[in-house]
């Protein structure tokens, strides 16, 4: 009698490169429709967030089409990469231009950060498990 053996895929890389493009989707859909909103929280004015958006869209399209794939260690990484430069970036705003952000625009660059920062972490613990 022959002995079948499962194989038990693990689904954790995919799924975190999932979550990530929906946030980064959000993020891209919220900047780009309240662009005017968001400048006079952070001071600036709206085609640069705009144009954040937009590049936040792509990004999170790019993230959800990669996921469909299997996710090499060197996506995750990179994903991971980047993020941990959006958390650094957003830090280094925060620290160097405290007085131009009303405080709508620091608590919104802080909680973007912090999520991100939590998808980056998880994706660096992701890379280990992925093929």
């Amino acid at each position: 009698m022959a002995t079948q053996v499962q194989k038990l895929e693990n689904r954790f890389p995919q799924r975190i490169l999932q979550a990530d493009g929906i946030f980064e989707l959000f993020v891209g859909a919220g900047l780009v429709l309240e662009s005017q909103t968001i400048a006079g929280w952070l001071g600036l004015s709206a085609a640069p967030i705009e144009i954040s958006g937009i590049v936040a869209l792509a990004f999170g399209a790019w993230l959800l089409y990669v996921s469909q794939r299997n996710a090499s260690r060197g996506t995750l990484q990179l994903v991971a990469v980047l993020n941990f430069a959006w958390v650094a970036i957003s830090a280094l705003m925060l620290v160097l231009d405290w007085n131009m952000f009303a405080n709508e625009g620091r608590w919104l660059i802080t909680l973007v950060a912090d999520v991100i920062l939590v998808l980056g972490l998880a994706e660096y613990y992701a890379r280990r498990l992925a093929a």
